[in-house]
């Protein structure tokens, strides 16, 4: 069963990119197993992530294994205060095409 998650993170935008490359660069530029689609978009008080992915397993995996890694690598502090998480089942995940603003 696919899984649903959207984090509301009160951290700077700037931490969400430095994350998001070192992930990249830890993963060697393939995409997490079980991964099917990742948002991110600046908020009035940090940013928000939308993922789906193919089971909370999967998630689970990545947030135990390649997330801290990636957090201690940039020094990121993860003792600030805890996003808030909403878990949902999907109906429909469908993506068109690859869009990184940081490549545009």
């Amino acid at each position: 069963m696919s899984f649903g998650v959207i984090q509301r993170v009160r951290a700077p935008l700037e931490a969400y990119h430095a994350l998001h490359k070192e992930i990249g660069e830890l993963l060697g530029g393939t995409v997490p197993e079980g991964a099917i689609v990742h948002i991110a978009r600046p908020t009035d008080d940090g940013f928000e992530l939308i993922e789906v992915w193919d089971s909370k397993e999967q998630y689970d995996a990545f947030n135990r294994d390649v997330f801290p890694a990636a957090a201690a690598r940039v020094g990121a502090d993860t003792d600030g205060p805890a996003p808030e998480v909403i878990e949902f089942e999907p109906t429909t995940a469908t993506t068109f095409r690859l869009y990184d603003s940081d490549r545009e």
